[in-house]
């Protein structure tokens, strides 16, 4: 059934929708492409790290954050897509890769809303992690067999993470617009 755009709309616009950030963290180790989840507490199941934009900050400024509090790392971003302008003017921000819409549903005390996520793609030449224990319960690196057979993954994760695993498998990173 093709998407209904209309109708979509109708239902989404008595939700309330948040501005997110998540970041695809990708490390290559023995000629091996691995991406980092986290084990959500709340969604019971593996997510990339991410989180809410703050009133203070843009969407950048939010990935960069929550890559380190959720996991230690300081990821260099990377786009696959985007190429920088040398304006003086004013400050480039690198876009993400993709702006989703994805629905959370109700939980606790929060209704159902919609998050508006900013998705960014990142490698990272270190792979010791930590997790914060107050938001997950693990930390792990994926290969791109595991992220495709876990069935606890939201599916546009999956989606996106096999055609990032594609990407990096095909070309040089020197080649890749880098961030940072």
């Amino acid at each position: 059934m093709p998407f209904d755009i209309i109708n979509h709309m109708h239902k989404v616009k008595t939700k309330l929708k948040h501005l997110t950030s998540s970041i695809f963290i990708f490390h290559q180790s023995n000629d091996v492409w691995r991406l980092l989840f986290v084990h959500h507490k709340k969604f019971d199941r593996w997510m990339i790290p991410g989180g809410h934009v703050e009133k203070h900050e843009n969407p950048l400024e939010t990935v960069l954050r929550e890559a380190y509090e959720e996991t230690s790392l300081r990821p260099k971003l990377i786009s696959f897509i985007h190429r920088k302008f040398p304006a003086t003017d004013s400050k480039w921000l690198l876009l993400p890769e993709y702006l989703f819409e994805q629905r959370i549903p109700a939980h606790k005390d929060q209704d159902e809303h919609f998050h508006l996520d900013c998705a960014y793609v990142s490698v990272v030449e270190n792979d010791t992690t930590q997790h914060r224990t107050d938001e997950s319960n693990d930390i792990r690196w994926f290969t791109a067999d595991e992220v495709a057979k876990d069935t606890s993954m939201f599916l546009s994760t999956q989606l996106m993470a096999a055609e990032f695993f594609k990407r990096l498998g095909m070309g040089n990173l020197k080649e890749i617009i880098t961030y940072r």
